[in-house]
Formats: structure tokens, C-alpha cells, sequence
């Protein structure tokens, strides 16, 4: 209640009391004053808690404030372990990199080595098959050589269709070789 309006209230109260009860005029007055009494009394704790109030949104305002700094440096510390984060996934990403291009060098150098070790090995097969080829050659000169020293033997010799036959049938086995 408006403490104007109490005693506005109390003196109308007075007033009242005053005129209506001439004989009683120590009552109205104890009256009056218990009125003022309970007035002021209700002054004084409205202003209480409106002190409390007061103090309670100050309280809160600094709260409030503390959350919003506990929140920026949140934000801060998340936003730099966002970066954190993200050097380490580029630092991670470069050393794949570099992992798979030794990975590709060196499965390079080994397709290399083997196709040097085939052409190695190639290269030697041709040699065998140059060395057979000349011992077959050799094989059938002396076969030819073994025929025409049967030639010359007349015991030996049988019939010329028959000798040619030989000599095809020597040469055909031989080139089979080569």
C-alpha cells in the first residue's frame, strides 16, 4: 500500500472516530496510532524487500555475467581445438600423401626389376635356344658326315632311294629342333 494513501486512510479514520465518539476520544487515538504504527511497520517491509529484490537481480546480473564469460571462453577453447583439429587431419592428410607416393616409387622400382629380371631371363633362353640350335646344326653335320662315310662304305650302302629317305628323315628330326 501507498503510505499517502495509510495516512490519508488514519486521519480520516481520526476524524471520523473523533467526531462520532467525543466520549472515547483515548481510544481513537490509540487507535489512530496503532494504525500509524502498523503503517509504518508495513513501509518498512516493503522497503526490505525491495532492498532484496534489488540485491537478488544484482546477483542474478552478475551470475548472468559469469555464464556469458564461462561461455565465451568455451567458444574460444572449442574454436581452437577446431584448428587443433583441423592442422592435425592436414598434418595427417600430407603424411598419406607422401605414403602413398613411396608406396607408388616403390612399387614402381619393383615393376621395373621384374621386367629387367624378364628380359634377363628372356635374353638367356635365347642364348640356350642359340646354343641348341648350333649343337643340333653341328649334330647333323655329323650325322651327314656319318651318312656319307656309310657312302663311301661299301658295305654300307644301300639303296640310293633309300639313303635319300634316311638323310630327309635326319634333317626333318633336326629342324624340328631348331
Amino acid at each position: 500500500m501507498n503510505t499517502k494513501m495509510i495516512r490519508s486512510t488514519v486521519i480520516a479514520t481520526g476524524i471520523v472516530l473523533a467526531g462520532s465518539l467525543s466520549a472515547a476520544p483515548v481510544w481513537a487515538q490509540s487507535e489512530a496510532a496503532d494504525n500509524a504504527q502498523r503503517a509504518m511497520e508495513m513501509s518498512e517491509k516493503g522497503k526490505s524487500k525491495a532492498h532484496e529484490a534489488k540485491e537478488k537481480a544484482q546477483e542474478a546480473r552478475s551470475k548472468g555475467k559469469e555464464k556469458a564469460a564461462e561461455m565465451r571462453e568455451r567458444a574460444e577453447e572449442d574454436a581452437e581445438d577446431a584448428r587443433d583439429r583441423a592442422a592435425d587431419e592436414a598434418e595427417r592428410s600430407r603424411e598419406r600423401a607422401e605414403e602413398e607416393a613411396e608406396r607408388n616409387r616403390e612399387r614402381a622400382e619393383e615393376e621395373a626389376e621384374r621386367n629387367r629380371e624378364r628380359a634377363e631371363d628372356e635374353a638367356e633362353r635365347a642364348e640356350e635356344a642359340e646354343e641348341r640350335g648350333e649343337n643340333a646344326r653341328e649334330q647333323t653335320q655329323a650325322s651327314n658326315r656319318d651318312n656319307e662315310n656309310r657312302k663311301a662304305d661299301p658295305a654300307s650302302k644301300g639303296s640310293e632311294k633309300g639313303q635319300a629317305q634316311k638323310q630327309e628323315k635326319a634333317q626333318a628330326w633336326w629342324n624340328f629342333w631348331d
